[in-house]
């Protein structure tokens, strides 16, 4: 069932108009679909996509030897084919979905600022990383690498946007789900309630493939600069040294903050169905109102997913650091 949750204000935060700006959002101001900014947004995808196969298959991270000689540009062009999926994937999801994305946006009552410290810090990992390949070029006397770190700057930069995406518009709908704690609850909360759930719902499935690659990138990123790391020894500088450190830390941050605001907002959802229940045992007024019991005892939830392949959630950052140890361990048996 439908019902209106129009807001004055409509989701015009900064994360969005950076999104628009690298091409990682096709929707306008108002969040409708726009044929110029499709455009754009695919002819952006493209030419980092080619200027990236050439740049990100290029490794400098890995000048020393591995279990298998070509390993590290198969690794590459891997990693220059989900980014440039990401992207493309983003772009038509969001342009099949725009209606989806208004109606999050118009329940923005103001900008989601609980974004901005998640987002300078994801940006300083960045700028930190690239600041120490400059360095490191610079002091090998390579500064014709420059313009190639630019544009992996600006790569990478994409990446990011995406996830800062998905966590605004459920930062977005949790705001409007915590006003839904009022002192005796009626028809129209549960109406709501249930409307914002739905949101919530097609929100995943719209971001699901995304969340799905960033996933796979994040344990990817980790386990291997973690690899390249322990291979590198004594052999290469401490700034190539620590860049692998702050990928690894980058990355790892990405997929807790996705993995955060998924269960903060699951937490909401269950905040409502929780208060609504302890309300019903203490009123005998709303106790006789059967919608509100009906709708308390069905307990509406959900669980945020990867497009299904599994839930995100605490319990799959420990799996990933699991698995990410087991695999390191056998490739540094095979690369001895």
């Amino acid at each position: 069932m439908s019902i209106p949750l129009r807001s004055k204000n409509s989701a015009n935060s900064l994360i969005f108009t950076i999104s628009r700006i690298f091409g990682v959002f096709p929707l306008d101001r108002n969040m409708n679909p726009s044929m110029g900014l499709k455009m754009y947004s695919y002819s952006v995808a493209v030419t980092l996509s080619i200027v990236g196969a050439f740049c990100i298959s290029k490794p400098r991270e890995v000048p020393f030897t591995t279990f298998h000689p070509f390993f590290p540009f198969v690794y590459a062009a891997c990693e220059n084919l989900m980014i440039a999926a990401l992207t493309t994937i983003n772009i038509i999801s969001l342009s099949k979905n725009s209606k989806v994305i208004s109606n999050i946006a118009i329940l923005q009552s103001a900008k989601p600022k609980q974004m901005y410290r998640p987002a300078v810090i994801v940006s300083a990992f960045l700028f930190v990383n690239s600041v120490i390949h400059l360095t490191d070029s610079f002091q090998r006397g390579r500064i014709s690498e420059w313009p190639e770190i630019f544009f992996t700057w600006i790569y990478f930069t994409q990446i990011l946007l995406v996830p800062l995406q998905f966590c605004s518009f459920l930062i977005i709908i949790q705001v409007r789900l915590a006003a839904l704690q009022p002192s005796g609850f009626k028809e129209t909360d549960i109406l709501i309630h249930y409307e914002l759930l739905r949101l919530l719902r097609q929100l995943n499935r719209i971001y699901g493939w995304q969340l799905l690659i960033l996933v796979i990138q994040s344990f990817s990123k980790v386990l291997m600069s973690t690899y390249w790391f322990i291979l590198a020894g004594n052999k290469r500088s401490n700034l190539r040294k620590a860049a692998f450190v702050v990928t690894a830390l980058s990355r790892s941050y990405e997929l807790l903050l996705i993995v955060r605001w998924c269960m903060a907002t699951t937490a909401a959802v269950d905040k409502f169905n929780t208060d609504l229940l302890r309300n019903l045992r203490g009123s005998k007024f709303l106790c006789a109102n059967k919608k509100l019991y009906l709708y308390a005892n069905m307990r509406n939830s959900i669980v945020f997913t990867a497009s299904g392949f599994f839930s995100l959630n605490y319990r799959l950052v420990t799996s990933m650091l699991t698995a990410a140890t087991t695999y390191l361990v056998i490739m540094l048996q095979f690369s001895s």
